[in-house]
């Protein structure tokens, strides 16, 4: 059986990284800490790594649960 592949969607015209679990795995080691995982730097690693506009948040929180670890968005900053 050959191994999950990452793949890109067109939402809105603009190419969207649907990343695998194995992705968001080896992305960790950058973006953990012992408050959870930093899904927006994350997803811009990803979208950039794959040349996608964005990468799917859905999927990047699904796969960060399957593996147990919790996720902390990036703090606002006022304009």
């Amino acid at each position: 059986m050959d191994a999950e592949k990452p793949w890109i969607k067109t939402v809105n015209k603009r190419p969207v990284l649907m990343p695998t679990i194995a992705l968001v795995k080896a992305s960790l080691e950058a973006h953990n800490s012992p408050e959870g995982a930093d899904v927006p730097a994350i997803r811009r690693e990803l979208a950039e790594q794959f040349g996608a506009y964005a990468t799917c948040p859905v999927t990047v929180r699904r796969h960060l649960k399957a593996l147990g670890v919790p996720a902390r968005k990036s703090p606002k900053q006022n304009s």
